[in-house]
């Protein structure tokens, strides 16, 4: 494949498997055809007594005609909603739970596929929380030269609570195997998290009187959302 993005690597790897696998069995086929009744491992020796070759490569290019080639081939369905917990005064972050259902067609393989939306969920948190990128405003260095000043999400930054539901009998009739991606899609998700921050937020500034509408930068970073909380220092106090 000429291009990668849009999880079209992992989409290309599996049409080049089953092009494998097509090829394979088109050589056992008259084996299976004489033994009908043989375990896999009856069928490999068999074949390998013939000496048929039981190695085999597979390939595939989109072509402009091919559904693959389609920039938008289908489309993902997802939903995710997270429950967070902030620190007005610190602006520290906890995520008490997440909870996805996601859209991947007939899973190939459903350990790989909630992996996969996990570990994209979670580069979402990244993204939305913790990977500022800076720069010298005079010089214009890069100053996020490693995890002292740019913070990839780490094992606290994970929800508490990660649900994952793969959503049933849902075949994707142009997809490989009746499948749907799930590398890049559930990336978006994690905004889910960055809102219900943003509800947090919007809850505290009420209950110090402020109301209306405020800017949530992202990465919304303890900084972020330590000072748009509204806190007041004067209220500081405690009451006998």
């Amino acid at each position: 494949s000429s291009i990668t993005g849009g999880s079209g690597t992992s989409e290309t790897c599996c049409a080049a498997a089953l092009d494998a696998c097509n090829i394979l069995n088109g050589r056992l086929a008259d084996l299976r055809k004489a033994m009908p009744t043989a375990t896999w491992a009856q069928l490999a020796a068999a074949a390998s007594g013939q000496l048929i070759n039981l190695a085999c490569e597979g390939w595939y290019n989109p072509t402009p005609s091919s559904s693959l080639a389609n920039e938008f081939t289908y489309y993902v369905w997802a939903a995710a909603q997270s429950v967070v917990e902030i620190d007005v005064l610190t602006g520290q972050l906890e995520i008490l739970s997440s909870f996805i259902y996601y859209d991947c067609g007939v899973s190939l393989n459903p350990d790989i596929d909630i992996g996969q939306v996990e570990g994209a969920f979670i580069m979402g948190v990244g993204y939305f929380f913790t990977e500022q990128v800076a720069y010298d405003q005079s010089t214009g260095e890069f100053l996020s030269t490693g995890t002292w000043n740019y913070k990839p999400p780490f094992p606290l930054d994970i929800p508490q609570s990660l649900n994952v539901t793969l959503l049933k009998d849902a075949p994707n009739p142009v997809g490989i195997l009746r499948s749907k991606a799930t590398g890049e899609p559930p990336y978006s998700l994690a905004n889910s998290a960055f809102f219900a921050v943003k509800n947090a937020l919007m809850a505290a500034r009420a209950d110090a009187g402020t109301t209306g509408w405020f800017q949530l930068p992202v990465p919304a970073t303890v900084d972020q959302i330590g000072s748009n909380g509204a806190v007041d220092p004067s209220k500081f106090s405690l009451e006998a």
